[in-house]
């Protein structure tokens, strides 16, 4: 008499793979959790420049320029936003420079101070950090080098691209219209020449002297 055969089942080959494939979903849930944030320092998404230098990380730096299809004319100021991450000790960043771009970079007075190992926004709404006095048109869908310059990190260059002032980012400020400067005679020389009006000088009199008799 021989004996049945039962049937073969591959429960223990599945039961190794489901594990497996546990183990890894939960190798890959753990690293999210302890890393993710880093990488997402790391590998931010945004349109705007990202880069890591001397112990600075910058993320989604960029210029606004004007409203989409116009340009920013020379003379002009655009507004710079930026996120800093300082991954080294207390730092501040003191100066800035556009060359080519702008006559010079205003920061706030005093500068911006950098706490270690912490997030300084410089998002606005209204710019922190200006370029005034454009030294030519600056299009939107160009690019801006600007050099930061930090006490202990020393300089840090990045190229920033130009976005309109539209759509994501029309809720963003501009960058505060330069100041006319007053046109105006010098000091202590009136106007002279054919056809010009002669003023009085305050508190002169306009009644004019007796002739002598």
């Amino acid at each position: 008499m021989s004996r049945s055969r039962r049937p073969f089942r591959p429960i223990g080959r599945l039961a190794v793979v489901v594990a497996a494939a546990c183990l890894t979903a939960g190798l890959t849930a753990c690293e999210a959790g302890n890393h993710a944030a880093t990488l997402t320092q790391y590998h931010p998404a945004n349109d705007g420049a990202n880069i890591v230098a001397h112990g600075i990380k910058i993320n989604d730096g960029f210029v606004l320029g004007g409203p989409i299809g116009l340009t920013l004319a020379a003379g002009q100021n655009a507004g710079v936003f930026v996120a800093l991450y300082n991954m080294g000790g207390a730092d501040r960043l003191v100066s800035a420079a556009a060359p080519g771009t702008a006559a010079s970079v205003q920061l706030p007075p005093g500068g911006i101070p950098l706490p270690s190992a912490q997030d300084v926004y410089l998002t606005g709404p209204v710019p922190r950090i200006v370029l005034t006095n454009l030294t030519h048109p600056l299009p939107s869908g160009g690019t801006v080098p600007l050099i930061l310059h930090f006490v202990n990190a020393g300089n840090v260059k990045v190229t920033l691209p130009v976005f309109s002032h539209s759509d994501y980012y029309a809720t963003f400020s501009p960058a505060p219209t330069p100041t006319p400067t007053p046109s105006g005679t010098r000091h202590g020389k009136g106007a002279s020449g054919p056809g010009a009006t002669p003023t009085a000088s305050p508190g002169a009199s306009a009644t004019p002297s007796p002739s002598p008799s």
